[in-house]
């Protein structure tokens, strides 16, 4: 519940500025379900979050944003 207000709260400023936003909060393997998910709901773009985990590459990004960026089909923006 914690989680679904808090991306409802960041989808506001999104959808305000005309942006068509669909939520989904899933139990899962991260890097797996965010290459697939997206794609299974027709999405045109992937917003992934970044955090240094180990490894050059890794301290930039992330591991799951990473392997998002090595496995996705879709566009993908990663924030930090």
């Amino acid at each position: 519940v914690k989680l679904e207000r808090q991306l409802a709260r960041a989808a506001v400023p999104l959808e305000r500025a005309g942006w068509n936003v669909r939520l989904e909060a899933r139990a899962g393997i991260a890097a797996r379900d965010l290459v697939g998910v997206p794609v299974e709901l027709g999405a045109d773009l992937v917003v992934i979050g970044a955090e240094g985990l180990g490894g050059l590459r890794r301290i930039v990004l992330g591991s799951v944003a990473v392997a998002v960026l090595d496995r996705s089909p879709l566009s993908v923006l990663v924030v930090r």
